[in-house]
């Protein structure tokens, strides 16, 4: 007897289907077949039972066979997306972990009979697994899973457990089903150690799951920090959800004020609504001054870009006084400065390079080689502006590669403000190649881009497909190069 993850499939109403057009039937069949062989083996998976309109298979690791059952359930939805009703397939997927056996050339088991049995509880376009799989899959950074529908089986009652397909579906939760029972404090813990590595979709997950077990004088924090960290993945919907949510308890203390205010703020910072930003901001920081000075560094922050966007950094000088911690926050506040310096001042880029070295953080640093660059434009340095804006959008793809749920990273780059004006700032025109020395030290191997003005760019990512109707010269998903 061996021990594999077991999954059933069954394309649903196929059985009509073929009674009312069974040439078009085979033909859904053979797509169908070839998106779940496709999935299959790209998990190694082994198929090991076709049973007409669904398939038997075994996996060895069970993470590998709950992402082969979303990769087959969104590969069928997209192809869905872009046929017409009659020709769209769905099917339900069950998923149970336990003892098989081999048997000629085949396999039998009850652990089979149960993956079989779980399969038409599933939604339509979804995933039921049986609370064996949970057990061994339910902490995965990038799977979502929700208490299900209870069934008996040889007199037993079982829990079953769904399988959402993306972040966000999962947590808008329309089905109102509950997370499954963990100790608060270990995940409250590690949604907070993840949101510090930068994996701010696992921060979500891990943090909602803590919800759904708080005691409810934790409950307005962890709101806060879910809020929080849907702003740094650049879901601001769902941050203003969370931010109504907020708004209506009125028993909070003066930190938590001055965090509301901050969030407020980056929501309409990003919105370019930079008058009433600045406003909350400073109101956050007056607040935050008396209760927790922690937090003052990466306040003054946040209203320093808004200065430097609108290029009125003086606004920034009644503000410094405040900065009096010696943290990553105050070395980027040096870069805003910087990058507004309408003299040029070797000993302070020398100074501010050596600061942003000690920083470890990929987001942070994407953000103070921005600064960087931004210095350099200003005094038509072009070959160094180039320089630092290529770093600082390598380290923002970096940053983004910390994220777990791939689909994610897309809304991170995209979204925020900062990271579209590094993104835009990389992709400007602004170089003109005949300052260089083209004559290269091939010692050196110093390699100088080509003048692209002759180049096309490609509508969609030829790596990873991502749309590119905004002509982007490098993908914002994957970083791949648009020019052709």
């Amino acid at each position: 007897m061996i021990n594999k993850t077991i999954i059933y499939t069954d394309v649903v109403g196929y059985s009509r289907l073929t009674g009312e057009d069974q040439e078009l039937a085979l033909e859904l069949l053979s797509e169908h077949d070839k998106v779940l062989h496709q999935n299959t083996k790209h998990y190694n998976g082994e198929i090991i039972k076709k049973t007409g309109d669904g398939i038997c298979c075994i996996f060895d690791d069970p993470v590998n066979a709950i992402k082969s059952c979303i990769d087959i359930q969104k590969d069928l939805g997209k192809r869905n997306k872009l046929n017409i009703k009659e020709r769209q397939v769905q099917i339900r997927i069950g998923v149970h972990y336990g003892e098989i056996e081999k048997k000629g050339k085949g396999y039998v088991g009850e652990s089979i009979n149960i993956a079989q049995n779980i399969e038409p509880l599933a939604p339509h376009g979804g995933i039921a697994i049986s609370e064996e799989v949970n057990a061994l899959i339910w902490d995965s950074t990038d799977i979502y899973i929700r208490e299900y529908v209870k069934f008996d089986y040889s007199n037993l009652e079982r829990q079953t457990y769904e399988v959402y397909l993306d972040l966000i579906n999962w947590y808008e939760n329309e089905k109102r089903l509950p997370v499954q029972n963990v100790d608060f404090k270990t995940i409250y813990e590690k949604a907070r150690s993840f949101f510090h590595s930068g994996d701010y979709s696992s921060a979500i997950k891990f943090a909602n799951l803590a919800l759904g077990n708080s005691p409810d004088n934790k409950k307005y924090e962890v709101e806060s920090f879910i809020c929080h960290t849907f702003i740094s993945l650049g879901e601001f919907e769902y941050a203003e959800r969370e931010l109504k949510k907020m708004k209506r308890e009125t028993n909070i203390n003066d930190e938590d004020k001055a965090h509301l205010l901050k969030m407020e703020a980056n929501l309409l910072f990003n919105k370019r609504e930079y008058i009433t930003a600045a406003k909350l901001f400073n109101d956050s920081i007056d607040l935050m001054f008396h209760v927790n000075k922690k937090y003052v560094n990466e306040l003054v922050f946040y209203i320093a870009n808004i200065f430097l966007l609108e290029s009125d950094i003086n606004k920034l000088t009644k503000y410094l006084d405040y900065v009096t911690l010696d943290d990553n926050y105050k070395i980027l506040i040096e870069g805003i400065q910087l990058a507004s310096l309408n003299i040029e001042s070797d000993l302070d880029v020398d100074k501010y390079s050596n600061n942003l070295d000690k920083i470890s953080s990929n987001h942070m640093k994407a953000l103070g080689f921005w600064y960087l660059a931004r210095y350099y434009k200003n005094f038509k340095q072009n070959h160094l502006a180039h320089k630092y804006i290529s770093k600082s959008f390598d380290f923002l793809i970096v940053a983004s590669d910390s994220i777990s749920d791939w689909f994610q990273r897309e809304k991170f780059l995209k979204n925020i403000l900062i990271h579209k004006e590094i993104i835009d700032f990389s992709n400007s025109d602004f170089i003109d190649f005949s300052e260089f020395n083209l004559e290269v030290d091939e010692k050196k191997s110093v390699k100088y881009e080509e003048d692209d003005s002759n180049l096309n760019i490609y509508k969609f990512c030829p790596k990873c497909g991502n749309n590119n109707s905004d002509s982007y010269k490098f993908c914002v998903k994957c970083g791949n190069n648009l020019q052709y």
